[in-house]
């Protein structure tokens, strides 16, 4: 009687203790965090070493468009809504020519 009471309370425990483990889901971060103030910062006739002091240095540079720069956001949350942002900077002549936001950023 007393071994199967203490199987018992050995199982409960583990079952409950294993529980606990599968119900955390950490936040993962990917790519730049681009916010819309941060966008709002940047304008045309910048450098890019002024949208890069602004922006950070950007997650996808393309060497076949050298006057494109991509900032793109993942937050693959546990507990909240997924958010993406994706912004690109369009250089002409080393300055920005134009600004595009392809999903709306999120704050």
């Amino acid at each position: 009687m007393q071994l199967i009471f203490r199987l018992l309370t050995t199982t409960v425990l583990v079952l409950s203790l294993s529980a606990c483990a599968l119900s955390y889901h950490p936040d993962v971060n990917q790519g730049n965090y681009v916010t819309s103030e941060a966008l709002g910062q940047v304008e045309v006739g910048m450098t890019r070493q002024q949208v890069s002091f602004i922006l950070g240095t950007p997650v996808a540079a393309s060497p076949f468009h050298e006057n494109r720069w991509d900032y793109v956001y993942f937050l693959e949350s546990g507990y909240q809504e997924n958010r993406r942002a994706h912004a690109v900077i369009w250089f002409e002549n080393e300055t920005v020519a134009r600004i595009e936001t392809r999903i709306a950023p999120s704050n």
